[in-house]
C-alpha cells in the first residue's frame, strides 16, 4: 500500500484508497461523527470525514482497518474452534 511509504499523503490519495473500500468509508464516518470529534453536524461523505479528522488521523485509521482486515476472522469463535480442532 502506497500510504505506508508516504508520510504526508494528500486527501486525494487517501480518498482513492477509501473509495475502493466500504469498510474504510464506514470507519471514517464513525470516527468523524463520534463525540470525540465534537461534530456540530453529521458528515455523510468520506472526504468530509477526512477533512474533519485530518490527514494524519485518516491515514492511521486507514492503516489500522487494513491491518485488521488482513487477519480476517482469526478472532471469531468459529475460527478459534476450527483452529483448535473443535466443532
Amino acid at each position: 500500500m502506497g500510504l505506508i511509504s508516504n508520510p504526508d499523503p494528500t486527501f486525494k490519495e487517501l480518498g482513492e484508497v477509501v473509495d475502493a473500500d466500504p469498510a474504510l468509508t464506514a470507519a471514517l464516518l464513525r470516527v468523524a461523527n463520534s463525540a470525540a470529534s465534537s461534530p456540530v453536524s453529521r458528515v455523510s461523505t468520506a472526504r468530509t470525514a477526512m477533512v474533519r479528522i485530518g490527514a494524519d488521523e485518516s491515514r492511521r485509521l486507514i492503516m489500522s482497518v487494513a491491518v485488521a482486515s488482513s487477519f480476517g476472522t482469526l478472532g471469531s469463535p468459529a475460527s478459534t474452534r476450527a483452529n483448535c480442532g473443535g466443532t
